[in-house]
């Protein structure tokens, strides 16, 4: 076992105070507080990582509450409360024990988004949102309308993707090609390209339903939104920090040369499984190979780019693989890479058309651009891994690296398949579902308070 850092030592006692300040140590009786909850949850998480006797710090932690409570809270103060009102004390005994608290926390919009989002106004120009995005590293951009009157509220009108940018563009911008036409694009307003009337949530829309609403709709940011008003948004960049912050609080109970019990998907649908979650992802979403997408659809090295959007198209996809005539992999082409090489659209914008990504691939079927090789415009560095790479080192490399998708190759090079974001999303929906349906099933079997609990509870002694 490691020991504690010294500037952890010297960090625990005001850690503690801070605690005690930021949270009375009873139940939680109202919404905002979730906030407080999650910020607690991160400074343990973020404490525990820098330290190998993770499991001991908490559980000396969990000592320290347990003590404060017996001198300072009332006995009613210290019961459990019910429709999902807890307190610290048990929050860290469920990550001590490997219990699925992080579903408890975390379980509507609101728990995960990002506000205070920052934004710009259907007036500002492309070459704004551009430097706006580089400057702020984000690939979405809410458009907000200026109030109607003084002391109102800015009406959020719709969003600006990357992709959006990527297809409005020349692809011969800043290069020593570029012609005077070529920057129009720049020059035009954003009520040109912005996307109104997308699919949105509620703060208090369940975390399950946002992901769906991400997979179904092949969605990579959806707007959090009330009466109108901007509340905040959610990506996949914060659905991957969600799956990783489950993974890092799963570690925290692991004991040293006790082999774990394998979790089947079975035990768990049926609702006779372990109430440790955690046992999904270590059984169930062990590897890649795991949850990749197998054998998938591929294109050759000399297929041009119409080839490349009608694959993306028929399968939905945002990402190919290109293969030689081996079955190697060589290469990915992604959505990106082809709005990239697409001319700028001259006149009207299409308007909204049946299919997957139509709007953003419109173009002349003649264009001498749909002639491009795939070689020629493919990203050549693919981040691969093997198929025994664990589920988390994948979606924490994707995290990391700002990507959404991962080659799955064997020793040989040979493509196996691919991992996508949508993948851990698919997981972490399911494990919601499983944690959910585990609790509930868990309140049924407990009995009640009145006569009838009682006898139960007696004849079970």
């Amino acid at each position: 076992m490691g020991t504690k850092t010294e500037a952890d030592k010297m960090a625990i006692p005001a850690k503690w105070t801070a605690l005690v300040k930021l949270w009375p140590l009873r139940p939680i009786r109202d919404k905002a507080s979730y906030d407080n909850v999650r910020q607690i949850a991160d400074e343990l998480t973020a404490i525990t990582e820098r330290n190998e006797d993770q499991t001991e710090y908490l559980q000396s932690l969990t000592a320290l509450i347990k003590t404060y409570e017996d001198e300072n809270c009332p006995a009613e103060a210290s019961d459990v409360m019910s429709n999902g009102q807890f307190r610290l004390v048990d929050v860290v005994d469920d990550m001590c024990g490997g219990k699925d608290v992080l579903f408890r926390l975390v379980r509507v919009a609101a728990d995960l988004m990002t506000k205070n989002v920052k934004a710009l106004t259907l007036d500002d120009k492309v070459e704004t949102c551009l430097k706006f995005m580089k400057d702020n590293n984000i690939r979405h951009v809410p458009l907000m309308d200026p109030p109607a009157e003084e002391g109102g509220k800015p009406v959020f009108v719709g969003v600006v993707s990357e992709r959006d940018m990527c297809r409005l563009l020349s692809p011969y911008v800043g290069k020593i090609g570029e012609e005077a036409t070529d920057v129009k694009g720049l020059r035009q307003p954003l009520t040109q390209i912005v996307t109104r009337n997308l699919n949105s949530v509620s703060p208090e829309t369940p975390m399950p339903e946002v992901i769906a609403t991400m997979i179904d709709n092949h969605i990579d940011m959806v707007p959090v939104l009330t009466d109108g008003g901007l509340m905040g948004i959610l990506t996949t960049d914060d659905i991957l920090k969600l799956f990783i912050r489950v993974h890092k609080i799963s570690q925290l109970s692991k004991e040293e040369g006790k082999p774990r019990k394998m979790t089947r998907l079975i035990d768990m649908t049926s609702g006779e499984g372990s109430h440790d979650i955690r046992g999904l992802f270590s059984s169930a979403f062990k590897t890649v190979e795991d949850i990749m997408t197998e054998q998938p659809d591929c294109l050759e090295e000399q297929d041009d780019l119409a080839k490349a959007i009608q694959a993306m198209q028929k399968g939905r996809f945002r990402h190919v693989p290109v293969i030689d005539n081996k079955g190697r992999l060589t290469g990915i082409i992604s959505d990106r890479n082809i709005l990239q090489h697409l001319p700028f659209p001259v006149g009207q914008r299409p308007g909204q058309a049946e299919g997957f990504r139509s709007k953003l691939f419109a173009v002349d079927p003649k264009d001498p651009s749909l002639m491009l090789r795939v070689i020629s415009i493919m990203t050549s560095d693919v981040v691969r891994v093997l198929p025994s790479c664990s589920f988390y080192d994948a979606a924490k490399k994707m995290h990391d690296m700002g990507i959404s998708c991962l080659a799955v190759v064997d020793e040989a090079e040979k493509l196996r398949g691919v991992v996508t974001v949508t993948d851990v999303m698919r997981a972490l929906l399911t494990a919601y579902e499983m944690s959910w349906k585990l609790q509930a099933h868990s309140e049924r079997a407990q009995p009640s308070a009145g006569p009838e609990g009682q006898d139960q509870q007696e004849a079970e002694q």
